[in-house]
């Protein structure tokens, strides 16, 4: 299911921020819905009724929607991305669920059991962050990884065969001998020598 995701077409830098922007005010409206209701109530002595913890819910609910799972489909937000990133956006998203009911637990206790509900919250939201951490990191192959992943496979069609290698042999020792016979320096003879070589020869002769 996450591949689908990853093979849609990201949007541009500007279409994300202007989405993202949309999600946000879409929170901020809830959260000061319920923010309003508890300064009335609070004001008007009221105490809280069921309509707090109601909105206390759909607060939870609708952040956690509208920041987790709304952005994969509005914002494509694993489109171009790897599996590993895909799945650490997905862990972020579970532990954001995790921290939210955290929070809600936190918020609607209002005793001293509270304090576990703001421990969930607190353990949700440091996992979250490490798995956002992963996903927004860049993965870059290393040199070794690219070069393997680029050298394409050798077949038994591919491989040198006899021939190949008496060539190659033939080719080096050829290769060898030119630089050998490149090297070895010219012996140059003087001409006196030589008259003197031919005087020797004929006193000889005439003994």
């Amino acid at each position: 299911m996450l591949d689908n995701f990853r093979k849609m077409e990201p949007l541009t830098p500007q279409e994300e921020n202007r989405v993202y922007r949309k999600l946000r005010l879409a929170v901020i409206i809830i959260a000061a819905s319920v923010l309003a209701y508890v300064i009335w109530s609070i004001v008007a002595k009221k105490g809280f009724s069921t309509i707090y913890y109601v909105l206390i819910g759909i607060f939870l609910v609708s952040h956690w929607i509208l920041s987790d799972v709304a952005p994969i489909w509005l914002c494509r937000a694993l489109a171009g991305r790897s599996k590993a990133q895909s799945e650490a956006y997905v862990k972020a998203a579970l532990f954001g669920l995790l921290s939210d009911i955290g929070l809600g637990w936190f918020l609607i206790a209002m005793s001293n059991h509270s304090i576990y509900g703001a421990l969930l919250y607190l353990l949700g939201v440091t996992f979250a962050r490490k798995q956002r951490e992963i996903y927004n990191s860049k993965e870059e192959e290393t040199e070794e990884e690219t070069e393997i992943a680029e050298e394409p496979e050798k077949t038994p069609e591919h491989l040198p065969t006899a021939a190949d290698r008496l060539k190659r042999l033939n080719e080096l020792s050829a290769q060898l001998d030119a630089e050998k016979g490149a090297e070895e320096p010219e012996i140059e003879v003087n001409p006196e020598i030589e008259e003197n070589a031919g005087d020797t020869e004929e006193d000889d002769g005439s003994v």
